[in-house]
């Protein structure tokens, strides 16, 4: 979809997704449903029925505004890290600063992308999840 980003940072335009891979994977480890932080209703809903359809499912994690205060700086407008505590949601917080003018995704595949010991490689998730959700929005 042209007005459609997908990457590693954010991107202007209409919509961002970004996909990262942060600080949780070293709180929780390896899981197996991918957490999301969506600044909208609708495009959570996209995501969590794109990850049904493919069997790459999906969580909507918590992004409440008292995560924000997390990302106050005495030396600048804002930090660009929280702190170790809830450091996925902090860093979406961080980028819905920059996306406040249009729908924004953000996708922690930090224990979803990769496997270890002797399957150690790229598991491609959650990309079944994105290309369905991509298809959706082209049609």
């Amino acid at each position: 979809h042209p007005d459609f980003h997908v990457s590693d940072r954010v991107f202007e335009g209409e919509h961002s997704l970004e996909v990262h891979v942060p600080f949780l994977q070293q709180v929780l480890g390896t899981f197996e449903i991918v957490p999301i932080l969506v600044g909208e209703d609708e495009l959570a809903d996209e995501l969590l029925n794109a990850g049904r359809e493919t069997l790459d499912t999906c969580w909507r994690m918590p992004l409440d505004a008292a995560y924000q205060e997390q990302l106050k700086s005495p030396f600048a407008d804002m930090a660009n890290v929280g702190g170790r505590d809830a450091g996925a949601v902090t860093a979406a917080c961080f980028l819905e600063r920059y996306t406040r003018v249009y729908p924004w995704a953000h996708l922690d595949i930090a224990g979803t992308a990769w496997h270890s010991g002797a399957k150690k490689g790229s598991s491609a998730r959650p990309v079944p999840l994105i290309v369905s959700f991509l298809e959706n929005r082209a049609r």
